[in-house]
C-alpha cells in the first residue's frame, strides 16, 4: 500500500482495498470489510478503471450474500454484469459466454433466495397479522363478555334496587296501615268502653232504685223498670259477644264450618230472641218467610250477622215503627234482607259503614247505644262464607241491609 502510494498507483490501491475487504469478510468483520470495499469502489469509479469496478461489485455481491441481504446481493450482481457488458463483446468471445452463464445462474440463485426471503416475510407478516387478529378477536371476545357480565350485573342491581324500593314501599304501606288500624283500635275501645258503661249504669241505678224502693214501687212501675234491665243486661251481653268475636278475627283469621242449614229456621228462632224487645218498643217485625231456604255457610256465624242486623233495626226503628225480614231463592244463591222504616243513615256514614274508620257512637230511636261493631262483624262473617252483603238507605225514611249466600 506504501509503494503504490509513493508510485501514486491508485489502481493498485484499489486492488488493495478490496483485497482488504474480501480478508476482511473471510475472518468475520462486515463493517471492515464494507468500509475497505467502499475505498477501492470509489477509486475505481474515479479512475474509470471497469475492471477494478467487476472486482468491488463481485466482493460487494460475496459479503451480502454472506450477510443473506439477497436484494444488495442482487443489485451488486446486476451491476457486475452491466459493467462487464460495457467491458467485453457481450456478444462474442467464449469466456464471456461462459462468465455469463455464471453470472446469470448465480442471479437466478440470488433472486429465488430474495423471492423466498419475500415469501418468508410475507408468511411471517401473514403469522403476525393473524396472531394480531387473533388477539384482537380475544380482546372483542372478553369485552363483550365483560359487557355481558357488567350488563348483567347492571340488570340484577335494577332488579334489586326494584324490589328494595317496592319493598320498603309495602312496608311503608303496612306501617300506615298498622298506625291507622292502631288509632282505630283505641278510638274503637273508647267507643266500647262508653258502651258498656252506659248500660252497666243503667242496670245498677235502676237495680238499686228496685232494692230501695221495692215497697214503694206498684207492679207497674216495677215491670217497667225490669223490662230497662233486661234491655241494658241484652246490651251488655251483645256487646261483649261481639267484642269477644271482633278480637277472634283480628288475632287470627276465623275458621268457618260450612254446612247445609235451613235459613228460615233460623231466622225464625232469632226472631225469638228479641220478641220481647220489638214489643217493649211496639215495633211490629214482619216475617216474610216460607218454606225451607236451604244455604251452605257456617250456622253459627250466619246467626250472629242476623242478631246484628235485627238488633240495629230495633234500635234504629222509632216507636211503632216496621220491620220486614224476607228470604229470596236465586240462581245457586238464597237472598236474604231486613228493611225498617227507622232514622236511617246520612250519606256520609253510608260510604265507610262497614269499614273499620266508620265506627263511632251512635244512639238509637230509645237513646240506645250502637258502634258499628256489628256490621264489621257481618260483612267479614258473609264475606268468609262466599257472599256479598250491602246497605241502601235514605235518612228519616229507614234502611235495608242485603246479604246473599250460596246454596251448594
Amino acid at each position: 500500500e506504501q509503494l503504490n502510494n509513493t508510485l501514486g498507483n491508485k489502481q493498485g490501491l484499489a486492488y488493495n482495498a478490496i483485497n482488504l475487504g474480501i480478508s476482511y469478510q473471510k475472518i468475520g468483520l462486515p463493517q471492515e470489510a464494507m468500509k475497505n470495499l467502499q475505498t477501492g469502489l470509489q477509486i475505481g469509479s474515479e479512475l474509470g478503471d471497469k475492471t477494478t469496478l467487476l472486482k468491488a461489485y463481485d466482493a460487494y455481491s460475496n459479503v451480502y450474500l454472506e450477510q443473506k441481504n439477497y436484494l444488495k446481493a442482487l443489485e451488486s450482481k446486476d451491476k457486475y454484469l452491466e459493467t462487464y457488458k460495457s467491458l467485453y463483446n457481450w456478444e462474442q468471445s467464449e469466456q464471456v459466454n461462459t462468465i455469463r452463464g455464471k453470472y446469470e445462474s448465480e442471479k437466478q440463485y440470488l433472486e429465488q433466495k430474495l423471492l423466498e426471503e419475500k415469501t418468508a416475510k410475507l408468511e411471517l407478516d401473514n403469522y403476525y397479522s393473524n396472531l394480531h387478529l387473533f388477539h384482537l378477536t380475544i380482546g372483542a371476545g372478553i369485552c363483550v363478555f365483560l359487557l355481558i357480565i357488567i350488563s348483567l350485573l347492571l340488570y340484577f342491581n335494577s332488579i334489586k334496587a326494584k324490589k328494595n324500593k317496592e319493598a320498603a314501599q309495602i312496608l311503608r304501606l303496612k306501617n300506615s296501615s298498622l298506625q291507622e288500624a292502631n288509632l282505630t283500635k283505641e278510638k274503637f275501645l273508647s267507643i266500647i268502653g262508653h258502651d258498656l258503661k252506659n248500660p252497666f249504669n243503667s242496670v245498677l241505678g235502676l237495680s238499686n232504685l228496685i232494692i230501695d224502693q221495692w215497697k214503694q214501687l206498684d207492679d207497674e212501675e216495677k215491670f217497667t223498670i225490669s223490662n230497662e234491665i233486661n234491655g241494658s243486661s241484652q246490651t251488655i251481653y251483645e256487646l261483649l259477644d261481639n267484642l269477644l268475636l271482633w278480637s277472634r278475627t283480628q288475632t287470627s283469621k276465623t275458621e268457618t264450618h260450612p254446612e247445609l242449614f235451613d235459613l228460615n229456621e233460623n231466622i225464625q228462632n232469632i226472631y225469638e230472641i228479641f220478641r220481647n224487645q220489638a214489643n217493649f218498643k211496639s215495633i211490629t217485625v214482619r216475617l216474610d218467610i216460607s218454606g225451607k231456604k236451604m244455604v251452605f255457610a257456617d250456622m253459627n256465624m250466619i246467626a250472629t250477622v242476623i242478631r246484628n242486623l235485627l238488633s240495629n233495626a230495633l234500635k234504629f226503628t222509632h216507636q211503632g215503627g216496621k220491620i220486614t225480614i224476607s228470604t229470596k231463592s236465586k240462581v245457586d244463591m238464597v237472598e236474604f234482607s231486613i228493611s225498617d222504616n227507622g232514622k236511617g243513615i246520612l250519606p256520609d256514614d253510608l260510604k265507610k259503614i262497614f269499614e273499620s274508620k266508620g265506627i263511632h257512637n251512635s244512639k238509637g230511636t230509645a237513646n240506645e247505644s250502637g258502634s258499628g261493631l256489628g256490621l264489621l262483624l257481618a260483612k267479614d262473617f258473609i264475606q268468609q262464607n262466599n257472599g256479598i252483603i250491602w246497605v241502601e238507605s235514605k235518612p228519616n225514611k229507614g234502611s235495608q241491609f242485603t246479604f246473599t249466600l250460596p246454596t251448594s
